[in-house]
């Protein structure tokens, strides 16, 4: 599994991330391994919360600017049930610049 969604500085807190992204809900269990935000004016300028359905999985702010690698990945071992949506609700929005989430996972 690998995600990558763009984030606008025209988003608002509380929007979704991933409410049209076609990977959000699957019809199997998938385990998040790695989750890396990247982009904005500066580090630190964005904030995104994960949740599995309604339970909160975590956040994680940007680390830096540009797009995210596997390099910037932060290692996580969440499992998704399957028919549970994966959301990313957007805590802090980017200021000037748009920023960039990305989620790798199994299967």
């Amino acid at each position: 599994m690998l995600i990558e969604v763009s984030i606008a500085t025209s988003v608002a807190v509380g929007d979704d991330a991933l409410a049209n992204h076609q990977e959000r809900i699957a019809s199997f269990d998938r385990i998040v391994t790695g989750v890396a935000l990247c982009g904005g004016a500066a580090a630190a300028d964005t904030k995104v919360e994960l949740f599995a359905g309604t339970a909160r999985l975590g956040e994680i702010f940007n680390t830096t600017t540009g797009f995210p690698t596997a390099d910037h990945d932060r290692r996580v071992l969440f499992r998704i049930p399957r028919g549970i949506p994966l959301v990313a609700k957007i805590s802090d929005v980017p200021n000037t610049n748009a920023a960039y989430l990305r989620i790798t996972g199994l299967p």
